[in-house]
């Protein structure tokens, strides 16, 4: 069963949220993440996996949300919360195991 975790990064900043999965060694895993404004939305807000957001290292993964990709999303009010997971690919298989999931709250920025 995933790991629940809700959590706030602020619109425009290089925010790294990190998970720790310990016991799990996640050494030659792949991951992939994506946040959606509802779990019926067609297309994510975000996305990324190992390529381009996620860095495994031993039972940790870290995500890191650059701030041109957080400054590009539009919307209106104070704040936009979004659903999301992350899932892992275990070396050598197709085997799929969701680790994380939950709720992240953006923060507008006012500075542009």
């Amino acid at each position: 069963m995933a790991d629940t975790n809700d959590f706030t990064i602020d619109q425009g900043s290089d925010e790294f949220l990190s998970f720790d999965f310990d016991p799990s060694d996640l050494t030659g895993c792949t991951a992939r993440f994506q946040a959606r404004t509802s779990y019926d939305s067609k297309s994510p807000v975000i996305s990324g996996d190992e390529t381009d957001m996620i860095t495994i290292t031993g039972s940790t993964l870290q995500v890191h949300f650059p701030a041109d990709i957080t400054s590009a999303i539009k919307f209106a009010g104070e704040s936009l919360e979004l659903v999301y997971d992350m899932e892992v690919v275990w070396p050598g298989t197709n085997y799929v195991e969701r680790f994380a999931q939950g709720k992240i709250t953006i923060s507008r920025e006012v500075t542009r």
